[in-house]
C-alpha cells in the first residue's frame, strides 16, 4: 500500500467516524430536547422551563408516589398503527389497570373551564390520535422504556410489557393561568 492510499483511507475512515459520531450526537440532543419539551410539546415553547417542571411535581404530589411512573414512553396501537406517546404520569389502579395522566399547563390562557380552550391543540401529533383513542374505551399499550415508581419502590415496568389502560385520559391543568402550584382535574375537551 502506497503512502497516499493509506493517507487516503485513513482519511476515509476519519470522514465515516466523524459522520458517525455527528449523526448519533444529532439524534441523542433530539431525544433529549423531546424528553425536555415533554414530547415536543407546543407548551413548552410558552413556559419557561422552571415553571413547567414545578407544575409537573405539584401534580405528581396528587397520586400515591409507590404507584406512579412519570414520563413512560408507551407504544399505542390504534387500527394497526403504532403511536408513541410520552403522558407525564401512569397511575396503577387497585385494578391493575393505569390511568394515563397528562399535565397541561398555560401562561397565557385559562384551562380550567373545560372546551375553554379545547386542550386539543396542547397535544403532539401522536396524543391528538392515541388520547381520544383511550378516551373511548380499554386499551392496551408497551412499554418503550423501563420506569421505576416515583419513589422507587414498587412494580417497576419493563421495556417491552404490555400493560392494559383505563379508560380515559385525565388532564390536569393550572389554575389560574401563570400560577403553577396548584390544579384542576378537567377533560380534554
Amino acid at each position: 500500500m502506497t503512502k497516499t492510499n493509506l493517507i487516503q483511507k485513513t482519511l476515509l475512515l476519519l470522514l465515516f467516524i466523524f459522520t458517525i459520531t455527528s449523526v448519533n450526537a444529532q439524534v441523542s440532543d433530539a431525544l433529549l430536547t423531546a424528553e425536555m419539551n415533554n414530547g415536543n410539546n407546543p407548551e413548552s415553547t410558552e413556559i419557561t422551563g422552571p415553571n413547567w417542571k414545578i407544575f409537573e411535581t405539584n401534580v405528581s404530589k396528587l397520586f400515591t408516589a409507590s404507584t406512579t411512573y412519570g414520563q413512560v414512553y408507551l407504544e399505542v396501537t390504534i387500527n394497526g398503527t403504532a403511536y408513541t406517546v410520552i403522558p407525564d404520569y401512569l397511575v396503577k389502579q387497585a385494578n391493575g389497570k393505569y390511568k394515563v395522566i397528562d399535565a397541561k399547563a398555560s401562561s397565557i390562557t385559562d384551562l380550567s373551564v373545560s372546551g375553554t380552550p379545547d386542550l386539543t391543540n396542547k397535544l403532539t401529533s401522536n396524543q391528538k390520535i392515541a388520547y381520544p383513542a383511550i378516551n373511548a374505551g380499554a386499551i392496551s399499550a408497551k412499554i418503550k422504556t423501563a420506569r421505576e415508581t416515583l419513589n422507587g419502590t414498587g412494580t417497576v415496568l419493563t421495556a417491552g410489557q404490555i400493560i392494559n389502560l383505563e379508560v380515559g385520559v385525565d388532564f390536569y391543568v393550572n389554575t389560574p393561568k401563570a400560577q403553577y402550584s396548584t390544579s384542576t382535574k378537567r377533560a380534554l375537551k
